[in-house]
């Protein structure tokens, strides 16, 4: 079992109602941040990330929101970080997914 914050985790997330697909990598307790988010990709502060369904996840876990977008720097992609969900949740229960 690792968390999603796990530096060797890497999960395809999509932003919630917008066709814009990344992957997330953990950065431990600085949350998550998405790599592949392309300077044109119609993103914004508070979007809902979600799982895509295209690993070892389901379709619509909700992951996290964005919470920092960086600068349009001249690269390709965007810096972009995300707050993990489970930080401003209260879990009494907990449902394990395995293959």
């Amino acid at each position: 079992m690792e968390l999603i914050t796990n530096r060797d985790l890497k999960v395809t997330v999509r932003l919630l109602n917008k066709d814009v697909t990344a992957i997330s990598k953990g950065i431990l307790n600085d949350g998550l941040e998405l790599d592949f988010v392309s300077q044109n990709d119609g993103i914004a502060m508070d979007d809902i990330v979600v799982t895509n369904g295209n690993d070892l996840f389901p379709r619509g876990l909700i992951v996290g929101t964005i919470s920092k977008i960086g600068s349009n720097d001249g690269n390709l992609f965007r810096a972009v970080s995300v707050k993990p969900e489970f930080r401003s949740i209260t879990i009494d229960r907990v449902l394990i997914l395995s293959r």
